[in-house]
């Protein structure tokens, strides 16, 4: 097959995925990483050469860019042949399910958690007024909220997975949205992903049936995630930290 190269900023929920999904499915790739912070995404050669959109992920496959994470997903998956159904099925009606959780995802549970985590954490530190942030911080709650308690009720409600009983594409993608919530801590935030997720047992056991799945795997996806975590805890625990 040709050769696969991957761009990503593995603080980028979308990023993870397409990551995870590679190393779980034994997808020979390339990975680069983009720094968006540092404007890795604003970079003229990679716009030029990449994803003229300027966003991550991007995967180059045979020389054609492909954005957007979910494209990306089901892309892969299609390039595997029949051993991509596991993750995409092919059954019309099992990939309709697929389908509707990765579209009902941006616009409630993608909206949600990465608001509050950008009010929370971003916001502050690209210094945003307070008074913004709490708001944005209050609307952000009033989503997420509400799409823990339809995963818990609809997408969980008779199944261990998004889909049925294995995982798919729309389990990874959502995974890495609430994985996000990580970078939450009480003492800092008024609220943590503990909290959050306190009332949905469904979603708690999803969520580590996920990782019990991606183990392997998960230390080089969620290192940036484990370090911004554990520089945060320190800091609300009145140790040194750089953040």
């Amino acid at each position: 097959m040709a050769r696969l190269r991957l761009f990503v900023d593995l603080m980028s929920q979308p990023s993870r995925a397409t990551l995870l999904f590679c190393r779980a499915s034994r997808t020979p790739v390339e990975v680069r990483l983009v720094n968006i912070a540092k404007g890795g995404t604003r970079d003229p050669e990679y716009r030029a050469l990449y994803n003229p959109l300027g966003k991550v992920p991007c995967l180059v496959d045979d020389g054609t860019s492909i954005p957007e994470s979910c494209t990306i997903l089901r892309h892969l998956a299609g390039r595997m042949g029949r051993e991509g159904e596991a993750w995409y099925p092919s059954d019309p009606l099992e990939r309709a399910r697929v389908d509707s959780a990765l579209d009902w995802h941006h616009t409630t549970l993608r909206r949600g958690a990465a608001g509050l985590v950008f009010a929370k954490y971003i916001a502050p530190r690209l210094g945003q007024q307070q008074h913004n942030a709490a708001a944005e911080a209050e609307a952000a709650t009033k989503v997420l909220r509400p799409a823990l308690r339809q995963m818990e009720t609809y997408w969980l409600g008779n199944s261990h997975f998004v889909a049925g009983q294995g995982m798919t594409i729309a389990d990874l993608v959502l995974m890495c949205e609430v994985h996000q919530l990580r970078v939450l801590v009480k003492e800092l935030d008024g609220v943590d992903m503990a909290q959050l997720l306190q009332p949905c047992p469904r979603v708690r056991q999803w969520l580590e049936a996920c990782e019990a799945a991606l183990e392997p795997h998960l230390p080089e996806a969620c290192k940036v995630l484990d370090l911004v975590e554990r520089k945060r805890r320190k800091q609300a625990a009145g140790q040194p930290s750089k953040l």
